[in-house]
């Protein structure tokens, strides 16, 4: 895994533990959806990724919709 990629998946892990009101023993659980997230190193994937990262900072995608969808992916 490239530094960079663990470093997103690092930060996204954190950004959902926040999110879920930071519970304990949830980490591999917060691990795993964000590495699903993030996604592989095509650029064609991380950009719909992010939009939908994009998207549940600015308000406009539910939460529940997102984890939805990375659920999805599996």
């Amino acid at each position: 895994m490239s530094k960079d990629r663990e470093q997103r998946i690092r930060e996204r892990a954190h950004a959902i533990w926040e999110q879920e009101g930071r519970p304990d023993m949830r980490h591999e659980d917060h691990w795993h959806q964000a590495s699903q997230e993030v996604g592989d190193s095509h650029p064609e994937q991380q950009g719909s990724q992010d939009d939908a990262s994009s998207k549940l900072e600015d308000g406009i995608l539910p939460k529940g919709d997102l984890m939805a969808t990375a659920a999805l992916l599996r």
